[in-house]
């Protein structure tokens, strides 16, 4: 099927993964057009476009993730040059530029496609998989792009073109990247280039879980669930987590919190009878330690985590991430379990 902006050609080579003629099959097609564009007087112009800093997308992402921008911005590029052009992969497998062969009637056409092209690159948004499984929306993906424009009867060869056009390239590249820059002059912006990414969906392997049978999974849950369940337990917990405390500052980091417990609406007036309670439970269960210093009690006595606590909070670091992406979930069961109990 002949892809928008690329005339098909004889024997055409096709780059596998964006689906646009490789570099040999461009080469051979370009210089046709170029041959033809001396007979007809056309005007032509080489668009060279590098991505910028786009091997950190490798490094950080890995290489499905710089295949999966590579693919978006050959859209990008397919959609702007239209059937008045033809592009190509620059390079081979890896490889982050393209080149743009176009046709043109007014000498502002090439720099205004290049700008096009640079504006919706920027506005790419690709959801990638990265190594380590998680979903990540990347943005902020952005291009250089070097611009030469020869008239039909002083065109050149197409080797002259490219060089002229990776000239103008470099010079982007040396001058602050996402921007257009011409032979003859620039077309700046002051945008640097930053890639941003946003989780989506954090891979959660399913292994651990396939080792064990059903109910062996199930006992450990309800294991799991027991050591969070008692009614302060989070809010000690949580507490210690930064180091140890003494009683009054642990009682004071309680009262003064805000968060709002909707399963049984308890203030966070915690008599001190209560906290004593919870801190006897937790360090009955192994979770806290308790030292005593000379003095007055309580002044003179500080809690810390047991290593046993700490592996529990990181247990439980994923299960928060799920209650911040799922409140509209909860907030319906709190109300639902709410309503019964009135």
């Amino acid at each position: 099927m002949t892809r928008p902006g690329n005339p098909p050609c004889q024997h055409e080579a096709v780059d596998k993964l964006t689906g646009l003629p490789d570099r040999w099959s461009w080469d051979a097609h370009a210089s046709r057009l170029l041959s033809e564009s001396r007979e007809s007087g056309n005007h032509m112009a080489l668009l060279l476009v590098d991505l910028d800093r786009f091997k950190n997308i490798n490094d950080t992402w890995g290489h499905l993730a710089g295949d999966a921008v590579l693919v978006g911005v050959a859209h990008a590029l397919r959609n702007v040059v239209g059937a008045d052009g033809l592009v190509g992969r620059y390079g081979g497998h890896g490889g982050d530029e393209f080149l743009v062969l176009l046709k043109h009637a007014d000498a502002q056409r090439p720099v205004r496609v290049a700008e096009q092209i640079r504006h919706d690159v920027r506005n790419l948004a690709v959801t990638v998989t990265a190594t380590s499984g998680d979903r990540v929306l990347l943005t902020g993906i952005s291009a250089s792009v070097g611009v030469t424009t020869h008239p039909p009867d002083n065109l050149g060869s197409l080797r002259q073109l490219v060089l002229a056009a990776d000239s103008a390239l470099q010079q982007a590249k040396q001058h602050g990247r996402d921007q257009v820059r011409t032979v003859a002059g620039p077309s700046d912006t002051d945008e640097q280039a930053v890639v941003e990414a946003h989780l989506i969906q954090h891979h959660s392997p399913a292994e651990p879980l396939s080792v064990l049978d059903h109910n062996t999974c199930l006992q450990h849950l309800l294991n799991f669930s027991h050591m969070m369940s008692g009614q302060w337990n989070p809010d000690v917990l949580l507490a210690l987590s930064t180091g140890p405390r003494r009683y009054t500052d642990l009682l004071a980091t309680i009262r003064t919190s805000t968060a709002v417990d909707g399963w049984s609406g308890r203030t966070r007036h915690i008599q001190d009878s209560i906290l004593n309670r919870t801190l006897r439970r937790l360090e009955r269960d192994g979770l806290i330690f308790r030292t005593e210093e000379p003095g007055v009690w309580p002044r003179s006595v500080h809690y810390e985590l047991s290593p046993a606590a700490h592996e529990l909070l990181k247990a439980v670091i994923p299960g928060v991430l799920w209650s911040h992406r799922h409140q509209d979930l909860i907030v319906q069961a709190q109300q639902r379990t709410l309503a019964r109990a009135g």
